[in-house]
């Protein structure tokens, strides 16, 4: 079982149209939906032209930015996991007053190859082990092209892993 990285962050979804050069050499005008991890929309923005402009050959606009439903996304190393894929549970819990059994939805973005493997992910990378009692309410596949992190996330864990 792959090892997943856990992203914890306020995520904004970004759709770019950019002009691309396709395998047959044609200029064509294409969205993207990525996902950055920023504090503000002007934040997004700026994150989202950085990181894609070595992908665009020539014009490039940001169409939509919204926050995402997520805060945590996990992502994969394997080369297969190429897709994203919106996961959302619900824990379960017991209401100590009342006795009566309460349900948290709670949305994650996964990275993986299917939607099995994004429930394999869940069931025994990320709660494998909890003290939760949760139900998978849908996996659902997404258009999310790749996933940026802040710099300073990654450069937080390098230097806990010195």
């Amino acid at each position: 079982m792959a090892e997943l990285k856990v992203h914890s962050a306020k995520f904004f979804e970004v759709q770019l149209a950019m002009q691309e050069t396709q395998e047959d050499g044609v200029e064509k005008m294409v969205k993207k939906n990525i996902v950055v991890d920023a504090l503000s929309f002007g934040e997004a923005e700026k994150m989202a032209i950085e990181e894609m402009s070595p992908f665009c050959s020539g014009d490039m606009n940001i169409v939509n930015i919204n926050p995402a439903a997520y805060r945590v996304v996990f992502t994969s190393e394997e080369e297969k996991d190429d897709k994203f894929y919106k996961c959302k549970l619900s824990f379960i819990t017991i209401d100590e007053k009342s006795g009566k059994e309460k349900k948290s939805k709670v949305t994650y973005l996964v990275q993986a190859a299917s939607t099995n493997k994004a429930q394999s992910y869940i069931d025994n990378s990320f709660m494998k082990g909890s003290m939760f009692d949760y139900e998978t309410c849908s996996i659902s596949d997404t258009t999310i092209f790749d996933c940026y992190f802040n710099s300073s996330e990654e450069e937080d864990k390098e230097e806990r892993d010195e």
